[in-house]
């Protein structure tokens, strides 16, 4: 159940990417409901004290062990994408700098999801 949870929480954070690999009859009734749910997510944060319910559920199983920050799934999961990319912007692997690189990658999937609602899907 773990493995699963965290797969959907893997694919939902890289949707925006994904989106523009998936044919468009399969995207284009999906879309406007998978945007919604995309633009709505951080804001669900605050209602957890800055944790994301994917990870709360994970961690409430027993699989956010051995992580030293509030950001579990990211820590362990995303390390491997997130720390080159905060060794070149400076910024320290911990809870201030994983939390800039979590803002980074969400401030880059809504500019994918604006730029295939104006630009590919169009409608």
């Amino acid at each position: 159940m773990i493995t699963f949870i965290n797969l959907l929480h893997f694919i939902f954070l890289f949707l925006p990417v994904l989106v523009f690999f998936i044919p468009m009859y399969i995207v284009k009734p999906l879309f406007k409901w998978a945007f919604l749910v995309l633009i709505l997510t951080p804001i669900h944060w605050a209602f957890f004290d800055n944790h994301c319910v994917f990870t709360i559920f994970t961690k409430q199983m027993g699989n956010m062990r051995n992580v030293e920050t509030d950001s579990g799934f990211s820590e362990k999961y995303l390390k491997w994408l997130y720390k080159p990319i905060m060794q070149i912007l400076g910024w320290n692997w911990d809870e201030e700098g994983i939390n800039k690189m979590v803002n980074l990658h969400w401030g880059i999937n809504f500019i994918l999801l604006w730029y295939f609602l104006f630009f590919i899907g169009k409608n």
